[in-house]
């Protein structure tokens, strides 16, 4: 199994995203959605460990982001357009097994809920708080949740 991360460029609601992609083709899909300001980067860590026990995982730049399409215009950037990305590429992944998507800010996790009320997805909020507030935990707790995968690999259980 092979848990190397691989990169590749998907079409999806009129844009191309970038997705580093791991894991077995046919593994339970994951997908991991950055919030603000980051890109896929911020999940390389979980990748591999995700991708060995068993799942097929994708983490996209979302729009506007790092190497995937950029559209002009503030309405490009709305939740339900960056939400109809990732249903594309649920599309894309056509398994049965229906995806669980794993969601870092409160920026990502509105993305997550729109998505769940169109295609039913499993959401995994690994932290909703704001964190525009230092000091008060959250750098500790989102780095806490980045570097326990076994956290990220208990939330599916």
């Amino acid at each position: 199994m092979t848990t190397a991360i691989q990169h590749t460029t998907l079409p999806t609601n009129g844009i191309t995203l970038h997705v580093a992609q791991a894991g077995p083709p046919d593994g339970p899909p994951l997908i991991l959605l950055h919030g603000f300001p980051e890109y896929w980067g911020g999940w390389a860590k979980q990748i591999p460990a995700l991708a060995a026990a068993g799942h097929r995982v994708w983490a996209p730049d979302q729009r506007g982001y790092n190497l995937s399409s950029k559209p002009a215009g503030v309405r490009a950037y709305a939740i339900d357009e960056l939400a109809r990305d990732v249903l594309g590429l649920i599309d894309t992944i056509r398994t049965a097994n229906v995806p669980a998507i794993f969601t870092d800010t409160t920026a990502s996790s509105a993305t997550a809920e729109q998505i769940a009320s169109e295609a039913g997805v499993h959401i995994v909020p690994l932290y909703t708080g704001s964190l525009s507030q230092p000091g008060e935990g959250a750098d500790t707790y989102l780095d806490y949740m980045r570097y326990n995968t076994a956290a990220i690999v208990d939330a599916l259980r």
